[in-house]
């Protein structure tokens, strides 16, 4: 016979499960296809495996220029 722990996370797991497949439809319903689109593609830039291009690098000689401090009066 299985252990009440084992029973209750097993209870627990498929509940999730089936409040995971109902949200899932209910989040896309009412989305137009563009909508559906963003979100996708939202995603997958979220993704761990996805490449974010990395910034160019500055150009040389185009350095910011400090401002000068301004005197106090």
């Amino acid at each position: 016979m299985k252990k009440k722990k084992e029973l209750s996370l097993e209870f627990f797991q498929e509940q999730g499960r089936i409040g995971g497949k109902v949200g899932g439809a209910k989040a896309w319903e009412g989305l137009t296809p563009e909508e559906r689109s963003a979100r996708a593609r939202a995603a997958v830039a979220k993704r761990k495996w996805h490449a974010v291009k990395p910034p160019d690098p500055p150009k040389p000689g185009a350095t910011k220029k400090k401002s000068p401090a301004k005197k106090k009066k």
